[in-house]
Formats: C-alpha cells, sequence, structure tokens
C-alpha cells in the first residue's frame, strides 16, 4: 500500500508539484512575517507583535482617515500602520506641517498605497501625541496616547 501511494504521488507533474510548494511556502510566509526591510535585501521576519494597528482609509465623504482614530499603546510597543488608501500617506507626529514639533517624535515617511509599516514608540514617554498624515492633514488626524508598561 506504501507503494501506492508513492506511485500516485510521484505521477504528479514536476511542474504542479513545484507549484505547490512556492504556494505553500509562499502562505507560510506571509501569515509568519509583519514586516520585511525593503532595503534588507533578505528577508528578515519581525516576530514582534503588534499592539495596535491603524489603517489609513477612505470614509464615506470620500476623505482620508485613520482608523481608528485615537489608540492606546504602551511604552515600547509596536503599531502596525497599513495603508488601505489610493494615495501614499503618512503616519506623522504633530497637529499639522504648521506644527514646530511635526514629525519631531514619529514620522513613517509615504507609506505607498497597499502597503504597511511598523512604529515602536521606544522613543515616547507617558502622554498624547497628534498625528496626521502629511497627504491629508486636515482629515487624516488621531491621537496616541502612550501609558506605562507594567511592571
Amino acid at each position: 500500500m506504501t507503494d501506492r501511494k508513492f506511485v500516485l504521488f510521484s505521477s504528479l507533474p514536476i511542474a504542479i508539484l513545484s507549484s505547490l510548494v512556492v504556494i505553500f511556502a509562499a502562505s507560510l510566509h506571509l501569515a509568519n512575517a509583519q514586516s520585511i526591510p525593503a532595503d534588507s535585501g533578505i528577508g528578515v521576519v519581525d516576530t514582534s507583535p503588534n499592539a495596535a494597528v491603524i489603517i489609513i482609509d477612505t470614509d464615506a465623504s470620500g476623505n482620508i482617515v485613520f482608523k481608528p482614530n485615537n489608540v492606546t499603546i504602551k511604552i515600547g510597543e509596536e503599531i502596525l500602520i497599513l495603508n488601505n488608501s489610493t494615495s501614499p500617506q503618512s503616519f506623522t507626529s504633530g497637529k499639522s506641517s504648521n506644527d514646530p514639533t511635526s514629525g519631531t517624535m514619529f514620522d513613517t515617511g509615504l507609506i505607498q498605497p497597499k502597503q504597511f509599516t511598523e512604529y515602536t514608540a521606544a522613543n515616547l514617554r507617558e502622554g498624547q501625541y497628534p498625528f496626521y498624515s502629511t497627504a491629508a492633514p486636515t482629515t487624516a488626524t488621531g491621537t496616541l496616547t502612550i501609558v506605562a508598561a507594567k511592571q
């Protein structure tokens, strides 16, 4: 009976078998990888958990918005920012580009449509930090609240 299973398996065309292996490996990679730096050359899998997810999207009126626009995490935790809009957007500290503190605490730069980035709040202390997108500064706004990590 073992030989029969082997014969059936080995009768699959090599191309189909190869395709299945590639699809399986890709699905494992996508299920486990959170971020691979674009300049890394070889993928480096980020295994740190995300404390929050912010999605940059369009509301019913067609405005670019952050969903949710108020997020609370602990010092040192990580946020995954997904750009689900059709234009490049950012996750930038401050109230607007006119804010003298704009981008001084965090700034992802432009996140391309259907792409994502991560931000780790290691440089922040307890408090509230307004944020906005440089590409949609009047509608894509929010507040990041940082609380102390329990010892």
